[in-house]
């Protein structure tokens, strides 16, 4: 006789400001596990992009109810009260998300801390650690994650920070494991250039009318040629609008022709397609740059963070990439190279890797 799997429920803490990565990760996981009830708290927008995610309830964190009730418990120093309450009904947590740990300057009051007192169930998925620059920051979270079941990360860097915790493991980023095909077009045509705000990059403030500039200067140049482009933006929340706005504002009237906007607010499916019918991604996203290699896309990555090159190098990526930083020192030959001949990324072996950052969620889940 066959037993029957037990409907477990479970918490999800993820970034949820409608970032392209973030909300992939969730439907990827909430796919995965089908059979099991998943629960997060974020605005009630997040109802349209999981429209057809059964197992997934969505808390409204913008609620006026649910505002002023955590002010109150706040004020009685009961921090994260919806959060904590939500926890206690499930049956164990899910931390997943890439940038998750990064250092700000109230790290201390951060709720991670809170799950010390849990005694649940408790796993990390896809995560990278960082940046920091105070050990004490590195120290903490050492010994917290000694209270999680299992945490899987997602780039050697990572690993090698917490090599030394029996609980820790490596394998490549979640989306690797994304089944593209059916957003891959038979005929492949254009360039997708995801822009970043740097505005509010530490660090990168001082080249962002470089990096605007030389876009623009890359969208001259392809509409010169009549390869079409599109510009997209991955995150509302931080501002890549804004930055495509700025971009247009420096185009001729033939290259804002030439230019087709596609911006991401709840509609995933329509992104993943834009995505799929590109021969080449410019990517200034981090998740640009894995869905155009997943897309079968010849890729350039703008490297603004460690945690793309860390990943570049884990996969052993041959072509060409730019800080930057530096960007000023991309050429316009050098973007026609990478269009005509640049070989692409071959990602069957990371897809099957990618699905060990489920492993131990799993494990606790058909036992």
């Amino acid at each position: 006789m066959e037993v029957k799997m037990e409907r477990k429920k479970i918490f999800i803490s993820a970034y949820t400001c409608f970032n392209v990565g973030d909300d992939l990760f969730i439907k990827i996981l909430c796919d995965k596990f089908s059979e099991h009830d998943f629960y997060i708290i974020a605005n009630k927008e997040y109802r349209k992009i999981f429209r057809e995610q059964k197992n997934l309830h969505i808390i409204d964190s913008s609620s006026a109810y649910q505002r002023y009730l955590n002010k109150i418990m706040s004020l009685l120093h009961k921090e994260h009260y919806t959060i904590r309450k939500t926890i206690l009904s499930c049956d164990a947590i899910v931390c997943i998300g890439g940038s998750i740990f990064i250092q700000n300057e109230n790290w201390k009051n951060r709720f991670e801390f809170m799950l010390k007192e849990i005694d649940k169930p408790k796993f990390v998925i896809g995560s990278n650690f960082g940046p920091f620059d105070d050990d004490g920051f590195y120290s903490a979270f050492h010994e917290l994650f000694k209270c999680f079941t299992d945490i899987c990360v997602r780039d050697d860097y990572t690993y090698s920070l917490f090599h030394d915790l029996k609980n820790v493991r490596k394998a490549p980023d979640i989306v690797f494991q994304y089944d593209m095909k059916k957003h891959i077009s038979e005929e492949k045509q254009g360039v997708g250039i995801s822009v970043i705000n740097l505005r509010n990059r530490k660090g990168l403030e001082k080249v962002c009318e470089v990096y605007e500039e030389k876009i623009a200067s890359v969208c001259e140049m392809f509409a010169t040629k009549n390869i079409p482009v599109k510009l997209f933006s991955f995150c509302k929340f931080e501002k890549d609008n804004d930055v495509i706005e700025k971009i247009k504002d420096k185009l001729s009237d033939i290259a804002k022709e030439n230019c087709k906007v596609i911006l991401y607010e709840t509609d995933l499916e329509m992104l993943l397609d834009q995505i799929g019918n590109c021969k080449m991604i410019i990517a200034s996203r981090f998740h640009a740059m894995i869905l155009g290699w997943i897309a079968q896309c010849k890729v350039l990555p703008l490297i603004y963070s460690d945690k793309m090159l860390n990943v570049i190098n884990d996969v052993r990526f041959t072509g060409k990439y730019v800080d930057i930083k530096n960007i000023e020192s991309l050429t316009m030959d050098d973007i026609m190279k990478i269009y005509e001949n640049q070989p692409i990324l071959r990602t069957e072996i990371l897809s099957k890797e990618a699905e060990r950052q489920f492993d131990g969620l799993k494990q606790y889940l058909n036992t």
